[in-house]
């Protein structure tokens, strides 16, 4: 599952929309640094926060009956996250210890 969309810097109708929808804190959407980023998955059915006030953050929303479906999709995304971390330290081990 890729991203639909990245945006840094969403827009105060997008903010408020994000919030409304789940996918966005309202701290988040305070935040103005450089760095931190916005990944929503989908059709807008989980989104990821960079940077933010942790480091990553996985948020969904689905009514109480599809709760078992987003906790699945939250899980997979989860899973990526962490083989995609463990990937990268992995490389950065290998190129270390190459002359």
């Amino acid at each position: 599952m890729r991203p639909t969309s990245r945006n840094s810097k969403p827009g105060c109708r997008g903010r408020s929309h994000f919030i409304e929808s789940g996918l966005m804190t309202p701290a988040f959407a305070q935040l103005s640094h450089a760095g931190r980023g916005l990944a929503v998955y989908g059709d807008a059915e989980a989104s990821l926060e960079i940077n933010g006030t942790d480091h990553l953050r996985l948020l969904g929303f689905r009514p109480g009956e599809q709760l078992p479906m987003l906790w699945s999709l939250l899980n997979r995304l989860d899973d990526r996250i962490e083989n995609f971390a463990h990937q990268q330290v992995k490389n950065k081990i290998l190129n270390k210890n190459k002359p």
